[in-house]
């Protein structure tokens, strides 16, 4: 369930809801690519909510950081693009998405699971978030770093 999300809004609505977009990331130090993430994030929405890995996660992938997880959250949220910026989950990585029931749920190719499996587990644990893939930035020049040759 992946796609492109527009801002639809009922004209003369009192309740028009905010669009609520998350966004997620290590932030291990930040480089143009995550800048230009973090806002196409935040256009895909009124507000974005930026979770950031935690240092000691037990269901993460198995990553050592640069940076302490303070540290990494301090940086993002100095950037001034996100509304608001937070610590993820030590427990479940669903655990802030289940708080905070986001419309949308903002990843890049970069992000370690696939679009169509978060959109199943999303649907399995009752959450009602659409998954937009944000496209590569800069891929000709990043992918050989990220993907060691692999396209």
């Amino acid at each position: 369930m992946t796609g492109k999300i527009s801002k639809v809004r009922k004209s003369g609505s009192k309740a028009s809801k905010k669009i609520v977009v998350m966004a997620f990331g290590a932030f291990d130090g930040v480089y143009p690519g995550h800048l230009y993430y973090l806002r196409q994030a935040k256009k895909l929405g009124d507000r974005l909510i930026v979770a950031i890995a935690r240092d000691n996660a037990v269901w993460k992938f198995h990553r050592q950081y640069k940076l302490p997880e303070n540290e990494r959250l301090i940086l993002v949220r100095e950037l001034g693009i996100a509304d608001k910026v937070e610590l993820g989950s030590n427990k479940h990585a669903f655990e802030k998405v289940k708080r905070i029931r986001p419309d949308i749920i903002a990843i890049t190719p970069f992000h370690p699971i696939d679009p169509a499996v978060l959109g199943a587990d999303l649907r399995k644990k009752e959450i009602r978030a659409k998954v937009v893939l944000i496209p590569p930035y800069k891929k000709n020049i990043y992918n050989k770093f990220f993907f060691a040759g692999a396209i």
